[in-house]
Formats: C-alpha cells, structure tokens, sequence
C-alpha cells in the first residue's frame, strides 16, 4: 500500500503510510474492481515517472490525464492541480465525474484560502506565472472543491454529486478525520 503525496511545489511522491491508522480511504462506490485497478495502475504509473505538476487552484472538468497517464490536459484557465482537483482528474481520465461542478457555489472562505496557498507559493519560490495566476484565480473566486467533498462524493453511489449533498457529507468527512487524529495522536 502507498500513498501519493502531492505537495504545494507539485511534486508528487509515492510513500508508504508511516502509520496506516493515520490514513482512512474511501472507494467510490459506482466503481468496480477491475476499474479500481486501472485507477491505481493510473496513479502508480504517475508516481513512478516523477511527474511535477503546478499547484493550481482553478479547475476545468476538461482536465484530464492522458490515456496513458504520462501528461495531463488541463482545461481552459487552469495552470495545474490542488490535492482534491487532482484525484478528480485522475477519475475523470475513466470518464467519472464525482462533483456536479456546473452547480457549484462560491464561499467566503474559499477566497481566503486560495489567496493564502497564493501567498505561501509566493513564500517558497514558486514561479511568479504560477504565483500571479492563482492570484488572478483567487481575485476572482474560483471554485474550490475541497479534499472532504472529494472523500463525500466518492462515498456515494453516482455522479456528479451535488454540492449540497458533497457539502453536507464533506462536513462529516472532516468531522471523522477529527476524531481520528485525535484517536490516534493519543496512542504511543
């Protein structure tokens, strides 16, 4: 078992979990066994080949990893990937759609957040086109599909989960990964 790990820099690495009750998972539920596997042979190939992607924070339903995984077509205004975006490209590569983007909403706090991984690429060096894109992107407003929303959708049986019903399950997402760190940040 492995993890991929993709930092604010957009390198991605394959990790064994230093601790496995540190990490829960969800399987979609529409996906069967066998595309389990492509999606896993998907992200195997991409850890194993060091691919390096931006972090960015605008999303496109039109991104997506080529047939082979070795490149990725980002759609129109996107400048690369956020942890959540990239696992729904990875399952939009097989045609999965998780989140019902066309009916998104915009939050107040996902102004700010954006604005501030803006402010800590600018902090850590990264490339000021990256840097003044997610800037751009943040001014604005774009939509942010969040990790627990991800988790929340894939745990349903369809697509193009609502973000009512992403939100309102994401929410109980973060409330375990609470409870789990707080389980497990007490153990020896």
């Amino acid at each position: 078992m492995f993890t991929l790990d993709f930092s604010a820099e957009g390198k991605i690495e394959r990790k064994p979990p230093a601790r496995l009750e540190k990490y829960a998972w969800a399987v979609p539920a529409a996906i069967l066994p066998p595309m389990r596997r492509q999606v896993a042979h998907l992200c195997d190939y991409i850890a194993n080949h060091n691919h390096k992607f931006p972090y960015g924070i605008k999303d496109s339903d039109a991104s997506v990893f080529i047939p082979d995984g070795s490149s990725v077509a980002l759609g129109t205004g996107c400048i690369g990937f956020t942890c959540a975006t990239f696992v729904l490209a990875v399952f939009r590569r097989f045609g999965i759609y998780l989140l019902d983007a066309a009916n998104w909403v915009h939050r107040d706090a996902d102004r700010a957040w954006q604005k501030s991984i803006a402010d800590l690429q600018a902090a850590i060096g990264t490339p000021a086109y990256i840097v003044a894109a997610n800037r751009a992107d943040a001014a604005v407003g774009c939509f942010r599909f969040r990790p627990e929303e991800v988790v929340a959708a894939a745990m349903l049986s369809c697509e193009r989960v609502t973000f009512a019903d992403a939100s309102r399950l994401g929410q109980t997402v973060a409330g375990w990964a609470e409870i789990l760190a707080a389980i497990v940040g007490r153990r020896p």
